[in-house]
C-alpha cells in the first residue's frame, strides 16, 4: 500500500475526518495514526449515527489533532 504525506486530522462539519480539503476520510478507509511515537494501521469505521472512529482506538473520543496518513493501494 502506497502512503500519503502525514498531515494533521480534524472533523469537518459533516461530521467525518479529514487530512485536507481534498482528503476527507470515508468508512473502510485505511490509515496509519501515530499514536505515542509510534504509527498504527487502522481502518475508519462509521458508529451507524453520524460518528467516526479508528477501528481498535474506539477508547480515543476524538481523533482530531493527532497526525496520520491515508494508506491507497
Amino acid at each position: 500500500m502506497k502512503k500519503n504525506e502525514a498531515k494533521k486530522l480534524y472533523l469537518t462539519e459533516s461530521g467525518r475526518y479529514a487530512l485536507d480539503e481534498e482528503t476527507e476520510l470515508y468508512h473502510g478507509d485505511r490509515i496509519e495514526i501515530r499514536i505515542l511515537g509510534k504509527w498504527l494501521s487502522t481502518e475508519i469505521l462509521s458508529d451507524g449515527y453520524g460518528g467516526y472512529y479508528a477501528n481498535g482506538l474506539e477508547n480515543i473520543v476524538s481523533l482530531s489533532g493527532f497526525t496520520a496518513r491515508k494508506l491507497s493501494a
